[in-house]
């Protein structure tokens, strides 16, 4: 709780306490993102967008045991993994649903492709960066609703695609500065 906040049960200060702990690594993270209000202004969710880490470190969310070991996949109970780069290891940003109204879209990293690929009621489409998607969803009124994240650790599955994930980083780090220059890093 925040200091000089009473707990909802008992009217007492400070015996609240939120903690997230994550006892295993699950192969999927899921961001449920939460708007103030039903539409959003372009602004914020442009924001919203360019501000996302392409790569993301449990430890720096939640609480985990000692037990988790941070170089195997969720799968994996072996510790013994062939050697990468440890800034690919962790949870990389792998695509989102978004809604407008009723209809819904999916956009997600294709890794073979190395691009990014909308997927609505009609159609698949290709999308040629990070940036053109932000611009996509913007300009077509959408609001990103769920974000995903996909554990990419060291093991022999995941180092084939080492190009692919450094290309994904690029894309996203490069559309975090916005228009007029200004670096956006709050998620």
């Amino acid at each position: 709780s925040l200091p000089g906040e009473k707990c909802k049960e008992c009217n007492s200060l400070r015996t609240l306490s939120v903690e997230r702990w994550l006892t295993s690594r699950p192969r999927t993270l899921v961001w449920s993102l939460i708007w103030p209000t039903s539409e959003p202004v372009v602004q914020q969710v442009s924001f919203v967008l360019r501000s996302i880490t392409p790569i993301l470190s449990v430890d720096e969310v939640f609480h985990t045991h000692q037990h988790i070991d941070h170089r195997t996949s969720p799968s994996s109970s072996s510790s013994s993994s062939a050697a990468v780069d440890s800034s690919d290891e962790g949870y990389h940003f792998c695509g989102m649903i978004c809604y407008r109204g009723m209809h819904y879209i999916a956009i997600f990293w294709c890794w073979p492709l190395q691009r990014w690929v909308s997927f609505d009621d009609t159609k698949l489409r290709q999308e040629q960066s990070w940036g053109s998607v932000v611009d996509v969803v913007c300009t077509s009124g959408y609001i990103p609703t769920l974000l995903f994240y996909d554990w990419v650790g060291s093991t022999p599955e995941f180092n084939h695609m080492s190009e692919a994930r450094r290309e994904l980083v690029k894309q996203i780090e490069d559309a975090r500065t916005t228009p007029n220059g200004v670096q956006c890093c709050t998620m």
